[in-house]
């Protein structure tokens, strides 16, 4: 059977729009379950014997960032059905763009069969990717897309979540909380050089913006400041804020680092719920803040999905010569009455 670098590219591509554009119908979601079903049993029954694929995942985190577990375990799980030959590429500095792009043109170097790669930089891994694909490596991105996606990036195609609605959407729905007169939010921006954290802020600043022009009658306020990549700076961060800006209002945070805020405003004395927190991921440090009442949501991107699907993805576009396959994983809103049903498939490693 033809593998991937035997399919010309332009028709890869070709097909991918194609495919993008069926999955915008009335009918995608029903589908997107379809071909997600095909794939899995197209993959389950084709392996024996098959030819040993060789794929990376290119990705942008250290180790200890408590996230990635699920997309790690998505990600073994799916080579290990299809006895694919698999590695994933964590960074030693969490968000160290420069040695992610070494880790993915080591990857071109070693000939792998398809890269799976976290596109934290609108510029930086394009060039890197163009080579890939013209040497018929197929790249997938997984967690993060090029802000523009297809337009921004030759990528064959992007599993994961829409980050920009994603964050608007948090905010929305915090704001049924807030309180009837003036609001003054914080924005925190982990790293303004990631694609994926600015993405989500600007997706939080829209919903300010339009949740302003829908009140003219009140003080609606917001401000955007990086915070930072772990839980004490950004504790340390928001302390020093709201004691210089005591009217503020709600803490949203791009990651899951609203939980250092949470006992950072919990030290200076505020009661659950004084000031609104909120963030994204399924981690238990944010678990715990929700059981004492201070992170009030999270949203789940469904991690494992983000791990699992680029692996089948790669394989049959090598194995069958099939197009790619764009999957938004999902933005469900999870309050503290969701943690403990949640809490039963965090223990099994796939939330």
């Amino acid at each position: 059977m033809k593998n991937c670098k035997q399919v010309p590219t332009q028709l890869l591509m070709h097909e991918r729009k194609i495919t993008n554009k069926i999955l915008k119908g009335k009918m995608g979601k029903i589908i997107l379950v379809f071909l997600i079903s095909l794939v899995m049993s197209l993959t389950m029954a084709f392996t024996a014997g098959a030819k040993q694929y060789k794929f990376n995942f290119v990705m942008h985190s250290d180790t200890n960032n408590a996230f990635w577990a699920a997309v790690y375990k998505g990600f073994k799980d799916a080579c290990a059905q299809i006895d694919a030959s698999c590695q994933m590429l964590t960074l030693s500095s969490d968000g160290d763009q420069q040695e992610q792009l070494q880790n993915f043109e080591s990857s071109i170097a070693q000939g792998v069969d398809g890269i799976i790669t976290t596109i934290t930089n609108p510029t930086i891994f394009d060039a890197a990717i163009d080579e890939a694909i013209a040497k018929g490596i197929p790249v997938i991105s997984s967690n993060v897309d090029d802000p523009e996606g297809p337009s921004g990036s030759n990528r064959l195609a992007y599993v994961g979540q829409d980050l920009e609605i994603a964050g608007y959407q948090l905010c929305e729905a915090l704001s049924a909380q807030f309180p009837s007169g003036d609001v003054h939010v914080l924005i925190g921006v982990a790293d303004m050089n990631q694609a994926w954290a600015y993405t989500r802020g600007n997706g939080i600043a829209r919903f300010m913006e339009d949740y302003k022009a829908a009140n003219p009658g009140r003080k609606i306020t917001y401000e955007k400041i990086e915070t930072g990549l772990d839980l004490s700076t950004v504790g340390n961060r928001v302390a020093a804020y709201v004691q210089a800006n005591p009217n503020t209002t709600a803490y949203l945070d791009v990651g899951f680092w609203e939980a250092g805020a949470a006992q950072a405003v919990r030290n200076l004395g505020y009661k659950p719920g004084e000031i609104l927190l909120a963030g994204f991921d399924l981690v238990d440090v944010v678990f715990e803040e929700m059981d004492k009442g201070y992170v009030q949501l999270t949203v789940d991107q469904q991690p494992y999905y983000q791990g699992y699907m680029p692996v089948h993805n790669l394989y049959l576009m090598n194995e069958f010569g099939l197009g790619a396959l764009d999957i938004n994983t999902g933005k469900a809103l999870i309050t503290p009455a969701d943690v403990n049903t949640i809490r039963k498939f965090k223990g099994m490693a796939v939330r």
